[in-house]
């Protein structure tokens, strides 16, 4: 009994010693893993490090293994060009710029910067514009005549203003215009027309223009002129009034601006003989003037008689009683009759001064002589001459074969046998 008592205690003994030493191991074993297990852990965590991962960003972080999007950056500015210079006037012109990268900021305004001196800045002139696209363009106004600009464009973000390169140019210089003169074209007794051309304004807005004469060559706005107030090209047409007769003047067109006035090419004009009612005129008195007074009628200075029959009692054909159809009806009455002593025969012979080219007038022709008697009569009476009063005269002009047609206050178709006062007229 003591023995198998003595052998269950060795038995426990034995197994108590196992057991522990099996708990023991087991401890160490848990630790290991435990202590591993925070290793892996450890490293896991070190193998996930977030920061900026960006070697550009200001806060770089060499030892973040994953980006957190807070990486930070200095701001880019905005780079662009400067267009080229165009529609160069004397006190204005354009330019502009492109925009070839917009930066990292927005964009608030663009424009231009000039100056007389060069890298322009916002400090000098500038113009302002806000932005809507990469390619924009300005005006440059306010500029002086002749001098050279350096322009640069330029774009203004949150982060500065950044400039195009510089282009320089130069403004036009106003010089005096360009022009023609017209011809001159005689519009009455006493008047002509003219005008110019201007074909180059030389830049410079007309401030007056028109045309100057006188009677020596070169006339020049301190001779007799014309103005008027245009800034226009092209034609322009005026008048000179109060010519004198048998004169020769010298025309010119001119234009002025602020450069000064230049003047066309010389026209010259020799106003012809302008004559007047009632001027003694080449071995008469002038009774009819055409418009321009180049032409006109003059009357013989007396009756050639008071009692001549019209002519021979035929056809002559002679019925145009217009003005200076006279002559004509006269050469067709002598064409079929040279009676001697008829009216067409007495104004064909008749001779003043080296003039013999005078003829029957037509009924027209003797109803101005009439009608301008007033003004005729004082200048026959003063020559010796006899006034036209209310008597029958002949005129050239006929109704049928057997009458014809004197002048009575009125035409009066009367026969060719009667006797009636002739006054002769000639044309020149």
């Amino acid at each position: 009994m003591f023995i198998l008592y003595g052998v269950v205690i060795k038995c426990l003994s034995y197994c108590s010693k196992k057991y522990l030493i099996l708990q023991k191991k087991t401890r160490m074993k848990n630790t290991l893993t435990l202590l591993f297990s925070l290793l892996l852990i450890g490293t896991a965590v070190s193998c996930k490090k977030e920061g900026c991962t960006d070697e550009a960003a200001n806060n770089y972080d060499a030892e973040a293994k994953k980006d957190n999007g807070a990486c930070t950056y200095d701001p880019v500015m905005a780079t662009l060009t400067t267009s080229i210079v165009s529609g160069i006037g004397v006190n204005s012109a354009s330019c502009g710029g492109i925009i070839s990268n917009t930066g990292s900021e927005d964009i608030t305004v663009v424009g231009l910067c000039w100056s007389t001196s060069q890298a322009p800045t916002l400090d000098d002139e500038k113009t302002a514009h806000f932005y809507s696209n990469n390619n924009f363009s300005s005006n440059m106004g306010g500029l002086t005549e002749n001098t050279t600009y350096y322009v640069r464009a330029y774009v203004t973000t949150d982060a500065g203003t950044a400039y195009g390169d510089e282009k320089s140019f130069t403004t036009l210089q106003i010089g005096i215009p360009t022009l023609t003169t017209n011809t001159v074209i005689l519009q009455n007794t006493t008047t002509v027309y003219s005008g110019g051309n201007i074909t180059d304004n030389g830049y410079g807005a007309i401030t007056e223009r028109g045309i100057c004469w006188g009677t020596t060559s070169n006339p020049t706005i301190n001779d007799s002129h014309t103005a008027d107030v245009g800034t226009g090209l092209g034609t322009y047409t005026q008048s000179i009034q109060n010519l004198q007769s048998e004169t020769t003047y010298y025309v010119r067109a001119y234009a002025t601006n602020s450069a000064g006035t230049a003047y066309g090419q010389e026209e010259i004009y020799v106003n012809p003989h302008v004559s007047y009612i009632g001027e003694l005129y080449e071995g008469g008195v002038v009774f009819y003037l055409n418009n321009t007074g180049e032409h006109g009628l003059v009357c013989s200075l007396d009756d050639l008689s008071s009692s001549a029959p019209w002519g021979c009692e035929v056809m002559t054909g002679a019925t145009d009683n217009s003005i200076f159809a006279g002559e004509a009806s006269t050469q067709l009455i002598l064409d079929q009759c040279t009676t001697p002593g008829i009216a067409a025969v007495l104004c064909s012979n008749y001779s003043v001064n080296g003039y013999s080219d005078w003829f029957l007038p037509s009924i027209q022709e003797f109803s101005q002589l009439y009608n301008n008697s007033n003004d005729v009569n004082p200048i026959l009476s003063s020559n010796g001459g006899t006034t036209i009063v209310l008597n029958s005269y002949w005129t050239s002009n006929e109704s049928d074969i057997n009458n014809a047609f004197e002048y009575l206050g009125g035409a009066v178709d009367v026969p060719k046998s009667n006797l009636n006062y002739v006054r002769a007229v000639r044309a020149f």
